[in-house]
């Protein structure tokens, strides 16, 4: 729609919608020699006492002709089309309303809300990749200025970024599909491999495990109720973070998130075990040193007599019971049941 040096004439154009170019004036070019036909271009009409510009279509003819597709402005402050009686200049300019410009806080600001990648471009958005204090990222501000998420590569190292922040997050309204394979981040160990490329597969005993990025053996059946959880590097035991609850249908998986608690997990039932003879207490996995332990008794109670001419009753039962740290307890404690009267 830009072009340098044009500049025709039009004489008396009036009010009329379309008007007819008389050539290029000396030390300019006509529009028909730098645009094709039915092409638009941002225009200007003059006459030396009043100005117009616009959005304007050409048309290659004899002959050639500008339409006064959309006028943007005008001297007289309206978008109307002026009326120009004499020799009127007809030239291509850039309007102030279309222009992309550096404020003086060094920002570019864009009139309008939509920004448009032209196909000639082949719709692509080139950012540098910048520093790691200065990223290269697109950001998404509010109106009050504060930057709520960007995307973006930020960290100093080839990773890309999709962060929120200041109170917001990023959320997936549609089906969200990975087509590349998962990564151990920082070279961390993946599968015991450490910096190895691995990709998710489920597992025939429905689980969900990492793939080697040359192992096509994915399961391909359906496997409902399977746990993937996040442990420490250095501990592949020890639960750091959550344990997710992942059902599988058809090509859909739904992550169903169960929080944790210093590595409990929050509503989860307590870890119970009872013992009605004697046996070995074994401590629960995954549990942090503080957690409490109640130890409950119950006795069996005590004989009945009976001599001559009376009998006595049997002993009720009795009951004990007492509140452990579970960090003080062995790995395993030995549990003796006695046994009742007779």
């Amino acid at each position: 729609m830009l072009a340098s040096f044009v500049q025709e004439t039009a004489n008396a154009p009036g009010t009329a919608a379309t008007i007819n170019l008389g050539g290029a004036v000396t030390g300019r070019v006509g529009f028909a020699s730098v645009f094709a036909s039915g092409a638009t271009c941002f225009y200007g009409l003059d006459d030396g006492t009043q100005g117009e510009w616009g959005i304007g279509t050409v048309t290659h003819g004899s002959p050639v002709t500008l339409a006064r597709t959309t006028v943007l402005g005008n001297t007289a402050g309206t978008t109307a089309r002026l009326n120009f009686t004499g020799i009127t200049r007809v030239y291509a300019t850039l309007p102030a309303e279309r222009a992309i410009w550096r404020d003086a806080s060094n920002n570019v600001s864009l009139p309008g809300a939509t920004l448009a990648i032209a196909p000639a471009g082949n719709g692509q958005v080139h950012l540098n990749a910048g520093t790691a204090t200065n990223p290269g990222y697109v950001g998404f501000f509010t109106a009050d200025g504060t930057r709520r998420g960007y995307v973006g590569w930020g960290d100093g190292t080839n990773h890309l970024l999709l962060t929120g922040e200041n109170g917001w997050s990023w959320k997936v309204t549609s089906s969200l599909t990975v087509t590349g394979l998962l990564s151990a981040a920082g070279g961390a160990a993946v599968n015991g491999a450490a910096g190895s490329t691995r990709a998710l597969a489920w597992q025939s005993a429905g689980s969900l495990r990492w793939q080697a990025a040359a192992d096509s053996t994915a399961e391909s059946g359906s496997n409902a109720g399977s746990n993937f959880s996040f442990a420490a590097h250095s501990d592949a035991g020890a639960l750091i973070g959550a344990v997710y609850t992942i059902a599988r249908a058809s090509r859909v998986l739904d992550f169903k998130l169960n929080p944790t608690v210093n590595g409990v997990l929050a509503g989860a039932l307590p870890n119970r075990q009872v013992f009605a003879a004697s046996g070995t207490w074994t401590k629960p996995a995954g549990y942090p040193a503080d957690t409490p332990v109640l130890v409950e008794c119950w006795g069996g109670g005590g004989g009945g007599s009976t001599w001559a001419s009376w009998s006595g009753g049997g002993g009720g039962g009795a009951y004990a019971e007492r509140l452990m740290r579970l960090g003080d307890l062995g790995a395993t404690e030995t549990v003796t049941v006695g046994s009742g009267g007779s």
